[in-house]
């Protein structure tokens, strides 16, 4: 290494700091790393150009200011935004209660909200309608009854729970007790330990899973989206076998966020009912393929995944199982263009929609390889 390019390392190290051993803010430092140093070429490049236009025009123009080369924070997120995680991460376990394992998650996502209408396949604004006066929509499938309380969330919602669940890459655990009472749910383990699961990551890295550019609508779209999961609440009410009935309400995740402009990071905390279905109950969604799929597809493909390879199911079922709102005379033909999109991308080997709606119901047939 030259001696002008060790100079320059060991100034961005006095700027973040040592590089930490810790797996998640490894990750994080080596891409304020970067971002220094794309700012410090960036820089250089627009000084070098200042000069030689100078030199050009020395005889008529008088010599340009130079820009200044010192950024200021706001210019320098990334390393805001490290060494706050840095302290959350020290305030998060000072008691050292709590274990940490890494995580490698794939297509884990929790088979009960396959069941359930959470995500809703229409616009927020249609959902309004159908709120109740505590600002939730209720469900009564044949999985579970309950309500979603908060904000609306739509399939788009969904895209960056799927997309936070495959960034997570911590799991901590310890005592029911010594978890943080924000992150406390009605899951209660017999042994009296809990597990959590985290992530610490940029906005940008969620978009990235999304597959969406880092514009800056992409960003507050996302942004927004964080929001509303962490604003919501699951309220569950099951039937048990002497006939009581049981509820309780849960966090889907619980959220920290620092935003600088274009730019930000988000604290995820999976509480101890999520981390427990993430490694216990829990069905395969193939991400490559979802991606690809219109919002209907999607919670088609969703309910599906958690079925065997040769399933049938009414229509009528399934529309209220992934909260379709759309109008009832157009359910058999929406349903057909859901399962054409699947057929198109080749994880239905086939299907067919039995019945005339009359006199017959409508069921669903399909076929596809495990």
């Amino acid at each position: 290494m030259a001696t002008d390019d060790l100079f320059d390392e060991q100034e961005r190290s006095k700027q973040i700091g040592e590089r930490p051993s810790e797996p998640i803010f490894a990750k994080l430092w080596d891409r304020a790393h970067q971002a220094l140093e794309n700012e410090e070429k960036r820089l250089a490049s627009g000084v070098e150009s200042i000069d030689l236009q100078a030199q050009a025009n020395t005889e008529t123009q008088p010599e340009p200011t130079r820009p200044k080369t010192n950024p200021s924070s706001r210019d320098k997120p990334m390393e805001a935004r490290l060494r706050a995680a840095a302290r959350d991460l020290a305030e998060f376990n000072t008691n050292g209660a709590l274990e940490s394992f890494p995580l490698s998650p794939q297509n884990e996502f929790p088979t009960s909200l396959t069941r359930l209408p959470i995500f809703r396949p229409s616009q927020r604004r249609k959902q309004q309608s159908i709120q109740d006066l505590d600002n939730a929509v209720a469900f009564d499938t044949p999985y579970g009854a309950g309500r979603r309380l908060g904000p609306p969330l739509t399939i788009r919602d969904e895209d960056t729970l799927i997309a936070l669940m495959r960034l997570r890459d911590r799991a901590l655990t310890g005592p029911v007790n010594h978890l943080p009472a924000n992150v406390r749910d009605i899951y209660q383990p017999k042994n009296g330990r809990a597990e959590i699961h985290r992530v610490v990551c940029t906005i940008n890295q969620i978009n990235d899973e999304l597959g969406l550019s880092d514009s800056g609508t992409n960003f507050k779209n996302t942004l927004a989206s964080i929001k509303r999961l962490n604003a919501s609440k699951i309220e569950l009410d099951k039937i048990m076998a002497d006939g009581s009935r049981v509820g309780g309400a849960f966090d889907l995740i619980k959220v920290q966020w620092r935003v600088y402009d274009n730019h930000g990071l988000v604290d995820v905390i999976f509480p101890p009912i999520m981390a427990h279905w993430l490694r216990h109950s829990y069905t395969f969604i193939d991400w490559s393929v979802r991606k690809n799929l219109s919002s209907l597809g999607k919670a088609v493909h969703r309910y599906l995944s958690g079925q065997p390879g040769q399933f049938k199911i009414g229509v009528e079922k399934l529309a209220t199982t992934i909260g379709f709102d759309g109008r009832r005379e157009h359910l058999r033909g929406k349903i057909s263009t859901a399962c054409d999109e699947l057929v198109e991308m080749q994880w239905l080997e086939s299907y067919e929609i039995k019945g005339n709606g009359r006199s017959k119901p409508l069921i669903l047939h399909i076929t596809r390889q495990r």
